[in-house]
């Protein structure tokens, strides 16, 4: 039985851990209202990376124009999808 994985929820929890903060929902401003610096962001990635079994492009990121958390799910969604 293949399980669809649940983007939405996984992003939602990463991020709350990474940057210590349960009030992150798919509506927040990441650059207004998430506090991660860099090394946070490369750790989020990497545990995402283990939760969804798939590898990002070091720059995947900064690729992106990503203004909410909703925009950030989406984003990683299709990139997941595509490969």
């Amino acid at each position: 039985m293949i399980f669809k994985i649940n983007y939405e929820k996984v992003i939602i929890n990463t991020l709350k851990e990474i940057a210590s903060d349960k009030n992150i929902n798919k509506d927040t401003i990441i650059l207004k209202d998430i506090y991660i610096d860099s090394m946070g962001w490369l750790q989020f990635l990497i545990k995402l990376e283990k939760k969804l079994k798939c590898t990002f492009e070091p720059d995947f990121l900064a690729k992106g124009k990503y203004e909410t958390v909703e925009d950030l799910i989406n984003g990683i969604k299709n990139y997941v999808n595509s490969k």
